[in-house]
């Protein structure tokens, strides 16, 4: 009770509170309900203004940058707000694999085939972790495209044009 209205503080705190919640993510001593509580403010934070978590992506260490990534996904699963898909986006260009991973793995999260460029720039990243990530967040997205079998996958629904044995929405050649 005490922890969870500590966090609820903290998250009405706003820009203020997130060094301190990304420490609290990063520090081994943290139990799961104390970094879960710190993501669900830094989520919080990031739904009321995006400044703080993107000026944190430019400081942070990677760790911090990866749970970040994380918090981020959470928020644009609920809102879909454009300023943090870019800022997801934006963060595949990171020095740390672990980070690009963590991307991927969101934007794959997401089963949308808008964000289908990044994922197969994925393939080709230096780190074998992040193209195996992407592979894997490729098949996923494929298969959330054509939900039985048998059905047209999306793109195909969407344009009738297309050949739907390839499931990607490309038109017969």
């Amino acid at each position: 009770m005490v922890q969870g209205s500590a966090a609820g503080a903290m998250a009405r705190c706003g820009a203020d509170a997130v060094p301190f919640l990304m420490k609290q993510l990063q520090d081994p001593d943290a139990g799961a309900i104390v970094k879960g509580l710190a993501r669900w403010a830094l989520s919080f934070i990031g739904a009321e203004e995006v400044g703080p978590l993107a000026e944190t992506m430019q400081t942070g260490n990677p760790d911090q940058r990866a749970a970040l990534v994380e918090v981020i996904a959470e928020q644009i699963r609920s809102s879909q707000d454009a300023e943090l898909i870019a800022l997801l986006i934006q963060c595949y260009s990171d020095p740390s694999a672990d980070v690009r991973a963590e991307v991927v793995t969101a934007l794959g999260n997401l089963l949308d085939p808008q964000y289908l460029p990044q994922l197969l720039i994925g393939l080709a990243d230096s780190s074998g972790v992040v193209r195996r990530v992407a592979a894997l967040a490729l098949v996923q997205t494929k298969r959330s495209w054509c939900a039985q079998p048998g059905e047209r996958c999306r793109p195909c629904r969407e344009r009738p044009q297309c050949d739907p044995r390839d499931g990607t929405g490309n038109s017969p050649a």
